[in-house]
């Protein structure tokens, strides 16, 4: 099959699980002997044409650059929908077709470029599919749920997601739940001591990853955290942020400093390539999610934890309920409740066979989560949208 995969936008040099996660079905697809690549929007530096890992990487031009290199914000969602749709036209002038056309966004009007590449490009034979990832962080991007419709096939990675377009118009034979996917090659069990040395950090330590944004629950942790050093004067919090703007960082280090907890708390900033070795090492990995806007369904952090064998404590969401199950493979505190949180994680600290139990049994569910079964999956849709199955 020659298959076309649409980011929104694609940078190799991003540590995105999205852009992860895209080139690693990508390579997959390739391995199992499809043609395939990566179409996204234009981006600043970033060249029409690459090959990165094996990928061939097609992106449009940029309209919402001024000619002084200062960007347009109100012409990023245009950017979005026509720069690729431009670099397929450019593509299907050069005869180079798809039978396969895979859009993935948070924003549902994204559901457009699939519309319009329908109409494109030669092959009116080919199949569509448009994989919402999350719910979008804006509220307009949420909107216009509708226009998923123009796909021949949805997949969103949770049942309530799927509950929740279906509510909005969506047609309910399109719709398909299709797990998100980790790395399971590269997050995997590591001997605590091996996995220390790489990361030069001697104290035990709880992990926290991802980014700054409030509904993930950095700032709940953090002051959970204050009774958790009570209890555990030796333990330190690291925290791996992606987050590059400064005043966050500046506004999370005041609130530190207020609960007199500072030196207790390292922060590591910007891309990090080496981050199963900080999962191997840790004590416990705590990701607080209040909600789960703009972040997936299935998140990355979460499955990449269990896969690693550490124990983990998260929030009771209902979409992580379909994940995993609360005090059998993690523990789950009340979301945005700090109480809660600082009692859960002490109370994993002190009972070292709870936590050999809950990793072991959700080590076992983050089988279901590796890229090669999930890969398996789509191309199983696309062979059944071809075959008029």
């Amino acid at each position: 099959m020659k298959i076309a995969l649409l980011p929104t936008t694609f940078l190799n040099e991003s540590s995105e699980s999205s852009h992860i996660t895209l080139i690693l079905l990508a390579r997959e697809l390739k391995k199992k002997g499809h043609d395939v690549c990566i179409i996204s929007e234009g981006v600043k530096n970033f060249p029409e044409y690459e090959i990165f890992q094996g990928i061939k990487i097609y992106r449009g031009p940029t309209f919402s650059i001024r000619p002084d290199g200062s960007e347009v914000r109100f012409l990023n969602a245009l950017n979005r929908i026509i720069s690729p749709i431009m670099a397929i036209k450019k593509l299907s002038k050069r005869g180079i077709e798809f039978d396969i056309i895979h859009n993935f966004s948070a924003a549902r009007f994204l559901a457009l470029k699939s519309l319009f590449a329908k109409r494109i490009i030669k092959n009116k034979d080919a199949k569509i599919i448009h994989t919402l990832k999350s719910y979008s962080r804006f509220k307009l991007g949420n909107k216009f749920t509708r226009l998923l419709n123009s796909s021949d096939l949805i997949t969103v990675p949770t049942k309530r997601f799927a509950k929740d377009i279906l509510k909005k118009g969506t047609t309910k034979t399109k719709v398909k739940v299709i797990n998100s996917y980790i790395d399971s090659e590269k997050f995997k069990s590591i001997d605590k001591k091996i996995a220390k040395k790489k990361i030069n950090i001697k104290e035990d330590f709880i992990l926290y990853y991802g980014g700054l944004l409030e509904n993930k629950g950095p700032k709940i942790l953090i002051e959970a955290m204050k009774k958790v050093f009570e209890e555990n004067d030796n333990l330190k919090l690291v925290m791996i942020i992606r987050h590059k703007k400064h005043k966050i960082f500046e506004e999370y280090k005041k609130l530190m400093k207020s609960l007199n907890i500072e030196k207790k708390v390292l922060f590591i900033k910007g891309e990090l390539h080496n981050v199963e070795y900080y999962i191997n090492s840790a004590e416990i990995v705590v990701l607080p999610y209040i909600n789960l806007i703009a972040t997936e369904g299935n998140p990355s952090c979460i499955l990449e934890t269990i896969a690693c064998k550490t124990p983990l404590i998260t929030t009771d969401l209902p979409e992580l309920r379909e994940i995993v199950d609360y005090k059998k493979d993690v523990l789950m505190a009340k979301p945005n409740n700090v109480e809660d949180l600082s009692k859960e994680i002490n109370k994993l600290l002190k009972d070292k066979k709870l936590q050999k139990r809950l990793s072991e049994n959700a080590y076992k569910k983050s089988k279901e989560f590796d890229f090669k079964k999930i890969t398996m999956k789509f191309i199983k849709l696309y062979e059944g949208l071809l075959n008029g199955s």
